[in-house]
Formats: C-alpha cells, sequence, structure tokens
C-alpha cells in the first residue's frame, strides 16, 4: 500500500465511514477544480482529501488501489499532468 493510499485510508477511517463505497476517488491535474467545481463538493462542509504524487502513473495506480478498496471511480488514462489523487465523502450534493 502507498503512502497516499494509506494516508487517504486514515482519512476516510477517521471522518467516520463505515466503507469506501460512501467515497469516490480520482486523479486530476487540477484537484480543486475537479473536486470544487466538477464533482460539486464543499470546501467546508463535505469531507475531502487530496494528496501529490510523483507523476501520473503513480497517481492512476494510487487511485486504482482506491478502487479495489471499494471507493467509487474510475482511473482515466492519458492525462500526463494528472498527479493529484482526491477522494470525497459521497453525500447528496457531491456529483459522481
Amino acid at each position: 500500500m502507498s503512502e497516499i493510499v494509506k494516508d487517504i485510508s486514515a482519512h476516510i477511517k477517521a471522518c467516520g465511514a463505515k466503507s469506501y463505497s460512501e467515497w469516490y476517488a480520482g486523479t486530476a491535474a487540477d484537484s480543486e477544480e475537479r473536486l470544487f467545481y466538477h464533482h460539486n463538493v464543499s470546501k467546508e462542509d463535505d469531507s475531502w482529501i487530496r494528496r501529490k504524487a510523483g507523476n501520473d502513473t503513480d497517481a492512476r495506480a494510487a487511485a486504482a488501489e482506491l478502487h479495489e478498496l471499494g471507493c467509487a471511480g474510475a482511473v482515466e488514462d492519458g492525462d500526463e499532468d494528472a498527479n493529484y489523487v482526491y477522494a470525497y465523502e459521497i453525500t447528496e450534493t457531491t456529483i459522481q
């Protein structure tokens, strides 16, 4: 398990999640745009986390590992700048 996955997993557990399926994980070059605009995550009110990976390959591997643990989401190929891994708690107001 990578340090990024350990860090995000610890955050998910600290937020009281009963299951990884309550969370969405993905990768992005611009994690703020992806989280707060694309997925409609509230910066102040929702539970979320992001970590910077060394490169897009490491980011995709970490996101894939989170998906194997049960997080919703998909790993997309092609964006060489997508070196952020992010996760957020799925709520009625977030967009998957």
